[in-house]
């Protein structure tokens, strides 16, 4: 299972970031944000063209977030459900972020959705 700071295999770094609270007598909502980033300059596989893009537009720390959530947990079932999240995770996200290709594939699709590097034709 994945724990904070784990570095995967294609560069990435795993910082994993709670935000459990308690809404409502005994129900908590278990929140759990996990974010993989990797430094541009450590990013292999791209062309000149789109290093110099991803230079330009993306931060030097380039980062992707996903947040769990589930809600209506018991006191008593908080570290089951944790660990159950951080499982499900490990065993469906963590086999693609470790792709050596992921990387470069993550910075492509930013500048893709970053219109501020496209001509707008004036």
């Amino acid at each position: 299972m994945i724990s904070n700071g784990t570095k995967l295999t294609s560069g990435l770094e795993i910082q994993i970031t709670e935000q459990t609270h308690r809404y409502f007598g005994d129900y908590h909502r278990v929140r759990i944000s996990i974010t993989s980033s990797i430094l541009l300059e450590q990013v292999t596989g791209l062309t000149p063209q789109e290093q110099e893009l991803a230079a330009r537009y993306l931060p030097a720390l380039f980062s992707i977030c996903k947040t769990e959530e589930k809600m209506g947990v018991c006191s008593a079932d908080l570290q089951k459900v944790r660990q159950d999240m951080l499982a499900t995770f490990t065993q469906h996200a963590v086999p693609y972020l470790s792709a050596p290709d992921f990387p470069a594939r993550m910075v492509r699709s930013a500048l893709k959705t970053n219109n501020r590097h496209k001509p707008t034709g004036r």
